[in-house]
């Protein structure tokens, strides 16, 4: 039996159909993800090739014209006109928005980027409106009502006219065992969406329990969160076991507020337990402990400046200026860089650890185990004896400041006398050669130095 075979030109009707409908639902789409819009604010405006002024020109676009926003790459916008494509600053461009969303929050930060490492730009608070640029993962890229950009946590906001989404209540999490396994060392670490503190928190895990481990990037691990998300964390602060089971893993969203780890970190100053109205918090895997109650139980007089945000602290010939959210804070004029900003929590001043610990030239020693900071200061009629280099290789330099010339490497381990000190910085002798190393990234030694009594006058 012979089958029936479609004459050719009803094939062809068939194919142009099928054709004309897949046009017409592309330019639906094209039509429905229409982009924002710009509008060039000075006389003329150069059109660049990449995202920054060391690009190429490609073109240039006169004030008052409008271009389509396709994408934002930290302060420049790609822009689309007509057949010109390329990169303007946004310096040059008004964004005219589409959609603006509402903070939900009670109080939260603007950040200069789409993450809680970096710096603070301003608080917002709940009821306000926003402008909304982009995101970027889960963070909103937002223009204010008085126009500067920032990055707000997409959780903490929602877009007008939607109501805020319901958190879905997810089925209990089955048992899981896989062939290797990590536990948290001690205490409570931060899950993150990237190998690097740069990329934002999603979770916290614990002690108690261990996660399954699928990978490793660096000095990161990834693993399996129980509710289907992967996640990493820092390598040096898990350990592997053999077997563990998941457990259900609340999620974390950035906010004002640090959560503080089920063991609070406990500090000793010079053997003395001390009490904090606000305890010290976790942030980036950083200590942030009250500044101010510390410096003030070594006797340093400390000063705040509300209109500048700023702490000013002063000890004997040592003075301490750190301003909130800056990541450069002063010794005696010398700046000690900081991993991780001050800030402020419950009317209270939070810093790094290290830096409080050691700005009037104290020791801070940790113990994971415990949970335990310790400080040791150096008494008022000590005197410092030698450096030992404990945390890394550190840089001899040929003066107390980190503007002179490197002259040779200090290795871990080593330890040399101390000649006199400037500053915060120590003089050092290192195989008949003189040089300086900063205070701050070595561990001083200290000697009281005992006043030398008179022999006692006798009265004729």
């Amino acid at each position: 039996m012979r089958s029936k075979t479609i004459p050719f030109s009803n094939k062809g009707k068939i194919f142009i159909l099928v054709l004309c409908s897949l046009l017409a639902v592309t330019c639906l789409m094209i039509h429905t993800a229409k982009a924002d819009t710009g509008i060039v604010n000075t006389g003329v405006a150069n059109v660049r090739s990449g995202p920054g002024t060391n690009n190429e020109i490609v073109g240039t676009v006169y004030k008052d014209t409008e271009v389509d926003i396709l994408e934002t790459s930290g302060s420049w916008y790609k822009i689309k006109l007509g057949n010109l494509n390329g990169w303007m600053s946004d310096t040059v461009l008004d964004i005219k928005i589409s959609q603006n969303v509402i903070v939900t929050g009670e109080k939260v930060n603007l950040r200069s980027g789409p993450g809680t490492n970096y710096d603070i730009l301003g608080q917002v608070v709940k009821g306000d409106k926003l402008g909304l640029i982009s995101s970027e993962g889960d963070w909103f890229k937002i223009k204010t009502a008085s126009g500067p950009l920032g990055y707000i946590a997409a959780s903490l906001v929602q877009k007008e006219g939607t109501s805020a989404p319901e958190i879905p209540v997810k089925p209990p999490v089955v048992e899981q065992k896989t062939g290797k396994f990590i536990q948290v060392i001690s205490g409570s670490i931060n899950v993150r969406s990237g190998a690097g503190t740069a990329f934002p928190e999603i979770a916290k895990i614990n002690d108690n329990n261990s996660y399954s481990a699928i990978g490793q990037e660096g000095d990161w691990v990834k693993i399996n969160l129980p509710d289907g998300r992967t996640g990493y964390v820092a390598g040096w602060l898990v350990k592997e076991v053999t077997e563990g089971t998941s457990v259900p893993v609340a999620p974390t969203v950035p906010s004002v507020n640090t959560s503080v780890p089920p063991g609070t970190p406990v500090v000793y100053l010079n053997g003395q337990k001390l009490s904090f109205d606000v305890p010290p918090v976790i942030e980036n895997d950083r200590t942030l402990v009250p500044l101010r109650a510390i410096f003030e139980a070594v006797g340093a007089n400390v000063q705040w400046d509300q209109s500048t945000q700023t702490v000013k602290a002063a000890r004997g010939q040592t003075t301490v200026i750190l301003t909130i959210g800056s990541l450069k804070p002063t010794v005696n004029g010398q700046i000690w860089p900081l991993d991780v900003p001050a800030k402020i929590v419950k009317d209270r001043t939070l810093a790094p650890l290290r830096f409080v610990g050691e700005a009037f030239g104290g020791n801070v020693g940790w113990d994971a185990a415990s949970y335990t900071v310790t400080i040791e200061t150096k008494p008022d009629n000590a005197i410092a004896t030698s450096i030992t280099v404990s945390n890394g290789s550190v840089n001899l330099r040929s003066g107390p400041a980190t503007s002179y010339d490197t002259l040779d490497i200090l290795d871990v381990g080593e330890k040399l006398a101390i000649i006199s000190e400037r500053d915060g910085w120590y003089q050092v002798s290192r195989s008949g050669r003189s040089g300086w190393v900063a205070g701050w990234v070595v561990d001083v030694a200290w000697e009281e130095n005992e006043p030398v009594e008179d022999d006692p006058v006798i009265e004729p």
